[in-house]
């Protein structure tokens, strides 16, 4: 324990967090780098510095005051389904820390003038980046399965409207599977992707659902190297 923390992850979130590592590391970064890009900045109307609070979540452990934060900003019944509030709170920063990580290797690739997040911290059907190639703009959107569900389930689900938006702006999806270290590409400016409206046990809502995913999947490192080609 560090500083009166507490160990309050269960297994499945510890598994997620390593993941998150491990995917950060195919990419080409390291965690500890991604978290130090974030400097001096807060969370809002707060004091926490966001870098201390991603330390404590890669630690696999929560101050009292940045577990108070979480249940206070993350008690949203329809976003967070199941989960406890601190749970979707660790969801969304080691989405953060991996799309960041994306965002890291496309500036190594000459990209990264044209990058710009479209509120990435935000609950939102936007894609999460814009990335522009030779001749045209691409909107990314970062997709990640912390379950394992693609490889083990052979299944792929999009929240809400979700799926209309990526296609109708023709967006790329960038799936990324952490703990199998897999990945895939779907262009939907040419391929739809399988997927179908339904209703989603796991959101308990509708979405859009695909049963084609596990044979489109691929190493990491494979998956973004599509990426790369797709804005060159």
């Amino acid at each position: 324990m560090i500083d009166g923390t507490k160990e309050i992850f269960s297994k499945q979130y510890r598994l997620k967090i390593d993941s998150c590592v491990y995917s950060v590391s195919s990419l080409g970064s390291s965690v500890n780098d991604v978290v130090a890009s974030y400097g001096a900045t807060r969370f809002p109307d707060s004091n926490l510095e966001k870098k201390e609070a991603f330390k404590q979540v890669i630690a696999k452990e929560l101050s009292p005051s940045v577990h108070e934060y979480f249940t206070e900003k993350c008690s949203l019944t329809y976003h967070r389904d199941r989960r406890q509030p601190h749970e979707y709170a660790v969801d969304l920063i080691l989405g953060w820390i991996v799309e960041d990580a994306v965002v890291r290797a496309i500036e190594r690739y000459g990209h990264d003038r044209y990058r710009e997040f479209l509120s990435a911290r935000k609950i939102s059907t936007q894609p999460d980046m814009i990335i522009q190639g030779r001749t045209t703009n691409r909107l990314l959107e970062i997709f990640s399965d912390w379950k394992d569900t693609w490889k083990k389930r052979g299944h792929a689900d999009l929240r809400d409207r979700k799926y209309e938006r990526l296609v109708a702006e023709q967006a790329l999806l960038f799936g990324i599977a952490p703990i199998s270290q897999q990945g895939f590409l779907i262009d939907m400016a040419i391929d739809d992707g399988g997927f179908k409206s339904a209703f989603i046990p796991a959101y308990t809502k509708m979405g859009y659902t695909t049963t084609e995913i596990r044979n489109r999947l691929v190493p990491i490192e494979k998956a973004f190297e599509e990426v790369l080609r797709s804005v060159s």
